[in-house]
């Protein structure tokens, strides 16, 4: 007789957990980050009416319907996320009521982190441009308010901040957990994380790394055009015409056949973008528009200067990474996380450019100053 090795329990769940796969059906993810987003940004445009800053109370059924739509793939990224894994540890089908609790939780958990951070950032704004407002009162009408009844005003605005968002979070962890309670009991009380259609042929890491490189030089361009073109309704000034050459040569880099020149250049281009953003606050006028102090910092220039590091990192490891990159083939997980972080970061820059038509949902604006950036002059 043959002995049989036997493999320990936690062997065996090791080789289980390594042999799924990682790929879970698009309908599940925009199904639920759909919902989601919807869901999580009435409660911030909700609070944000209640407590918020005038200036951000106008039109709230365009600024709910805009910013979940600038939001989906950022939700979409967290769902994906949770359904990989529990595909990965549970299989293509859960249905057992201990998995699909478990998976639940973990698209609940997600989420509630997406909507946390969307809450806290929109009542900072908010507690900025009062605290301006504040300031512009003070000095108004006969009876004046100044040094520590100043200070009491800003004390209780930002009281009442915090109390807005400690509720606010357990109004989206609530509604979180209602909303994927009744989203998995449409669907029968269980969870096919299993695709439709076949998946696509495999690619090598370097080519799938290779299209990453190219969704971030277009999403950082793209967010680039977007913020210039805002501010090009005075006289141009020598930063704003640089973000612009620098949009164009990304795109130039995109569109190059992959090799080693391409990826040098796309280095040393994004390391330039980062370096330019980074020395225009330091000289105190984020990238050239006048009225933003040194700390003012906007969604466009950290999302650009977020796609600018990512096509920095992936050109050097396409330069520098070992031959197993081109040989190895990647895994659809892989290609589908980045690109979608990719473009919920490019969203989020678009969102924040401050150009009319693509400021959804009120996400616009600097941290330099209340409201959108003035025009260069």
């Amino acid at each position: 007789m043959t002995a049989q090795a036997v493999l320990p329990a936690d062997a065996t769940r090791t080789a289980r957990w390594r042999a799924q796969p990682w790929d879970v059906p698009w309908g599940a993810v925009l199904g639920f980050g759909a919902a989601l987003a919807l869901a999580d940004w009435f409660w911030v445009v909700a609070l944000g009416g209640a407590v918020g800053s005038i200036q951000r109370v106008e039109a709230p059924f365009a600024r709910w319907l805009g910013g979940s739509l600038v939001l989906l793939p950022l939700f979409g990224l967290a769902v994906l996320v949770a359904l990989s894994v529990a595909r990965r540890r549970y299989g293509a089908v859960v249905r057992r009521a201990r998995t699909v609790m478990a998976t639940g939780l973990m698209v609940v958990a997600g989420a509630s982190v997406v909507g946390m951070g969307t809450l806290v950032a929109s009542a900072a704004f908010d507690y900025r441009l009062q605290v301006a407002q504040l300031d512009e009162m003070s000095t108004m009408g006969t009876r004046r308010c100044v040094d520590q009844c100043l200070e009491a005003q800003q004390q209780a605005t930002l009281t009442l901040h915090l109390r807005a968002a400690l509720l606010g979070c357990l109004l989206l962890v609530v509604t979180n957990l209602l909303l994927v309670a009744w989203l998995v009991a449409v669907r029968g009380g269980r969870l096919s994380l299993e695709r439709a259609a076949p998946a696509a042929a495999e690619r090598s890491w370097r080519a799938e790394l290779q299209r990453v490189l190219v969704a971030a030089l277009v999403g950082a361009s793209a967010v680039q055009v977007a913020f210039a073109a805002e501010h090009l309704t005075g006289l141009v000034t020598t930063t704003l015409l640089l973000v612009l050459v620098v949009a164009g040569a990304e795109l130039v880099c995109a569109g190059l056949p992959p090799g080693r020149t391409a990826w040098v250049a796309t280095a040393m281009l994004a390391g330039g973008l980062v370096a330019l953003v980074v020395g225009a606050h330091v000289a105190g006028r984020p990238l050239g528009v006048p009225g933003s102090g040194p700390g003012g910092v906007g969604l466009a220039e950290v999302s650009a200067v977020l796609l600018a590091a990512a096509a920095l990192a992936t050109a050097v490891v396409l330069i520098r990474g070992p031959r197993w990159l081109g040989e190895r083939p990647a895994s659809a997980y892989a290609r589908r996380l980045g690109l979608v972080a990719v473009v919920a970061v490019t969203a989020l820059g678009l969102a924040g450019s401050g150009l009319a038509a693509l400021d959804l949902g009120g996400l616009g604006g600097s941290g330099g100053s209340p409201g959108h950036s003035q025009p260069a002059h």
